[in-house]
């Protein structure tokens, strides 16, 4: 396009010009309000769209990379209640014929959702005219007409070049955080700073800027991101506040930014504010009127699309993962309920994907009030209790055949918990340490040394009454005794898994300090004698009852955010730990995802299995060492039931979290496969998306991409099911990828096919684990792995993450970059 200036009274505009007049430049038009724009012609109905050309156009296809497509709108139904006091989106069908043939119904107020602002919708305010000097009666009355109508812009049609200033991000990585649902205005030097973040200068092309003539202007906002965080009864609060009231973030009402619109020449402006200015406006000076070529869009793509970077070789902080990563864990007064034939092969199935014997954890609140019985027959007897004999809570005598099951599962190792009984601080040791010593013998006798992988000195003692020197005393009691009574010597006397601390410390603790975290116990001399083995912790992801719905899933469960807020507040411990004795390994020793009883669809369903794989990436990926994901058959977030004890099930029987250890341990790897983890960092919404990545051990090349998709979506969801799009970037020697997911076709509610059947299978890579059709053995559904392949075309690759399903993409070689775009 050659260049050529256009001459500002030069009417109509020759919109293929390459120059045209600033806003202070724009010819005084009779009867026209000052700076009205309208130079297209006087029957116009265009305006900026002009400018769309077809060699504009044209030309923009020139930067396409990848050919991927990004939508741009939200659903129907959202936001579900529209602010303004807008009318909610209807669907309805309507049966033309029973059986036959069926219509689909709409009753919408088209500026509820995602939308054009039309030359009709908003005038200037003093002289009630439009755009091009239409007038209210061109649209209603007798004198009704087309003039203006939005149709024009579709007989047009929009295309062109995208400009997105991804601005929520900048200010969030920036510590400018604000809340989109107030009136944060956001100013043009705090877009030009967001460009220069992007690497995009913001002045027009003819200045040396990167703006082209003709460009279509995108800044988000982040309003989209938060109405996605807030509750539907949030959602309904906000959107129906007074319209005084309401407040959105968006653009400042201020010269600079009217001048800069208007002067780059911008085809069209869009965002994902309701209102793209900021809310409420000032003295109804409104950004709306007084420049009559804006107009905006509310715009959110349904496919996700995330911008991250890791390198082809491991960086310096990445973690080494454990092969032994991975666990389970039996509480302890029902550890004899999994003495089965389904637990024995499940177990199997799983450490047969590991390079070291799996660690089983035997303990819990149970583990502290059971008492040994030497002359009672039976494995365990609840002789009291809150829910005897279901509860973690319950007292339980145990005979000499309960330590039998020890002998089970051949291919683990077990960490035992020492009884400490939770008696009165000045009780004498008599009163339980030949109980706790009793116990270890035990099941030190049935287990042999070579299975025993560590001695917990109790559990949660901040769960009882006596402080931290009361259980200093008691633990190193108990570690004296057991390297008296096993007879351990050397090394081996380093065997002992120290505090075991209840998650509320983690949940409860100020920044300030802690009354009883790892720190506060390690600090009374806890590994005086210096034979800790680990340290642990517990977690909890929520107990807070209430609703169990698909938005507490997503609020509670799938919430990246809500893992990764807690870390830092055990990352004190570990340091402390790690330099106090480098040697002990911080672990997770009881894992959950939520206590209070939730139904089985909330806890041990397919959002519980994308939650279990996004935590445990995550606490590799922050140094921890070993996961323990504890069970009790009446739990509804055990990954399996062992026999019809479960509260919510009729008998033994596989949970659809289950297939979540198996992508775990896979991603961990095993042999010349393990490696060290990074998270990638992921901007945008990294609550719903998380990212990791795995180098391998001894190259540092990268091996494996895992990508998690939290977004909720089930079979009731009123939306189609969404997805990310993952854009790869690799070296041009690799001539394919491949990838497995963790899918289940029902979504998150999916609860394994054992408990609801076909619909209900959750799978990984294909395999599925079942009671009722292997055993628990696990087996491909369509008799072979699934894995797709993914081609690599121009140092290229793309892979789809559907909402709600994980996946690892796996690297035959190594590769020089990593990149997902938005």
């Amino acid at each position: 396009m050659s260049s050529s200036v256009q001459i500002p009274d030069q009417l109509p505009w020759n919109p293929n010009n390459t120059q045209f007049p600033s806003i202070k430049n724009l010819p005084k038009l009779p009867g026209a309000p000052e700076d009205a724009a309208w130079v297209w012609g006087k029957d116009d109905e265009l305006g900026r769209l002009n400018l769309l050309t077809p060699q504009r156009v044209k030309a923009s296809t020139a930067e396409i990379e990848t050919g991927q497509m990004v939508r741009l709108d939200l659903p129907l139904t959202v936001p579900e209640k529209p602010a303004f006091d807008r009318e909610v989106f209807q669907h309805n069908i309507k049966t033309l014929a029973a059986d036959i043939s069926y219509d689909d119904t709409y009753t919408m107020n088209t500026q509820s959702g995602t939308q054009w602002d039309g030359f009709r919708h908003f005038s200037h305010i003093d002289s009630k005219l439009f755009y091009n000097g239409a007038k209210s009666t061109d649209f209603l009355g007798p004198t009704a007409n087309h003039r203006c109508s939005i149709h024009h812009w579709s007989t047009h049609g929009i295309a062109g070049r995208g400009i997105l200033l991804d601005y929520y991000h900048y200010a969030q990585t920036n510590k400018k955080a604000y809340d989109p649902y107030t009136t944060h205005s956001i100013t043009l030097s705090e877009l030009q700073a967001c460009a220069k973040a992007q690497g995009l200068d913001l002045r027009p092309q003819f200045q040396g800027g990167d703006i082209r003539i003709g460009d279509i202007l995108l800044i988000r906002s982040g309003f989209v991101e938060r109405y996605y965080q807030l509750s539907s009864e949030e959602r309904y609060a906000a959107a129906t506040r007074s319209h005084e009231a309401l407040c959105f973030a968006g653009v400042a009402r201020e010269p600079d930014m009217r001048d800069w619109l208007h002067d780059c020449y911008f085809a069209a402006v869009a965002g994902d504010s309701p209102t793209f200015e900021a809310w409420p406006v000032p003295n109804h000076d409104y950004l709306h009127q007084t420049s009559a070529v804006l107009f905006t869009a509310l715009a959110q793509a349904n496919t996700q699309r995330h911008n991250l970077t890791i390198l082809k070789n491991a960086p310096e902080k990445a973690y080494h993962v454990p092969a032994d990563f991975f666990s389970f864990g039996f509480e302890t007064a029902f550890f004899h309920q999994f003495d089965t034939e389904l637990s024995e092969n499940i177990i199997n199935s799983i450490s047969s994907r590991m390079s070291k014997p799996l660690i089983i954890r035997i303990g819990g609140t149970s583990g502290d009030l059971v008492r040994v019985n030497q002359t009672q027959e039976e494995p365990a007897r609840c002789i009291s209790g809150p829910d005897c004999p279901y509860s973690s809570e319950d007292a339980f005598t145990i005979g000499r055949s309960y330590f039998d099951t020890f002998k089970r599962f051949q291919s683990a190792t077990m960490t035992i918990q020492a009884p400490m009984s939770p008696v009165k601080p000045d009780s004498k040791d008599e009163d339980w340490i030949p109980n706790s010593m009793d116990f270890v013998q035990q099941a030190y006798d049935a287990l042999g040394k070579e299975r025993l992988n560590a001695v917990a000195l109790g559990n949660e003692p901040d769960y009882y009454s006596y402080g931290v020197e009361q259980y200093v005393d008691r633990a190193l009691k108990i570690e004296n005794h057991t390297i008296e009574q096993l007879g351990l010597e050397g090394e081996d006397r380093r065997i002992f898994e120290l505090g075991d601390i209840g998650w509320t410390v983690i949940k409860q603790r100020d920044e300030d300090g802690e009354d009883f975290g790892l720190r506060k116990i390690f600090q009374n001399e806890l590994n005086a004698n210096g034979y800790g083995k680990y340290a642990a912790q517990h977690y909890y992801q929520t107990d807070e009852g209430g609703k169990y719905d698909s938005q507490a899933l997503q609020d509670r469960l799938m919430n990246h955010h809500a893992i990764t807020e807690r870390f830092p507040k055990m990352r004190r411990g570990i340091e402390y730990i790690h330099k106090a004795d480098s040697k002990i390994g911080f672990v997770i020793s009881e894992l959950g995802c939520a206590l209070g009883g939730p139904p089985i669809s909330f806890a041990g369903a397919f959002g519980a299995a994308l939650w279990a794989v996004d935590f445990h990436l995550t606490a590799m990926a922050r140094g921890v060492k070993r996961v323990s994901n504890t069970m009790r058959p009446e739990a509804t977030h055990s990954f399996w039931v062992p026999n019809d004890m479960g509260s919510m099930t009729s008998g033994p029987s596989v949970q659809g979290v289950f297939p979540a250890a198996a992508f775990i341990t896979d991603f961990v790897g095993n042999g010349d496969s393990l490696g060290k983890v990074i998270e990638i960092d992921v901007p945008g919404t990294p609550q719903f998306f998380s990212a990791f990545a795995m180098y391998h051990l001894q190259s540092g090349k990268l091996a494996r991409v895992a990508l998690v998709n939290l977004k909720q979506w089930d079979h009731t969801s009123r939306d189609d099911r969404g997805s990310a799009e993952v854009i790869l970037n690799v070296d041009g020697d690799i001539g394919s990828l491949h990838a497995r997911r963790l899918h289940a076709e029902k979504g998150t509610s999916a609860v394994g096919f054992d408990l609801g059947g076909h619909d209900d299978n959750v799978t990984w890579a294909g395999e599925q684990w079942s009671h009722t059709v292997d055993g628990g053995k696990g087996h491909f559904v369509d008799g072979n792995m699934v894995q797709e392949k993914v081609n690599v075309e121009k140092g290229h690759a793309t892979v789809s993450v559907l909402d709600s399903e994980a996946i690892i993409v796996y690297f035959d070689q190594s590769v020089s970059l990593l990149d997902l775009f938005q």
